[in-house]
């Protein structure tokens, strides 16, 4: 069985490399189930940002 990975397109673009996101909290809610992740995106690893600051909250 072999694995086949397709990069997904974001806001931000595709999202390359393993140090791309910073995850700093994760909040859940249980009613509505919610999940909410709070970091940062490395700006120089996103193919639409890359002539912008480094980091995006």
């Amino acid at each position: 069985m072999s694995e086949y990975f397709e990069p997904i397109e974001t806001e931000v673009g595709i999202i390359f490399g393993r140090d791309a996101i910073y995850l700093d909290d994760i909040k859940f809610n249980l009613f509505p189930h919610k999940a909410t992740f709070f970091g940062e995106l490395n700006g120089h690893l996103c193919s639409n940002l890359k002539n912008t600051s480094k980091w995006i909250s």
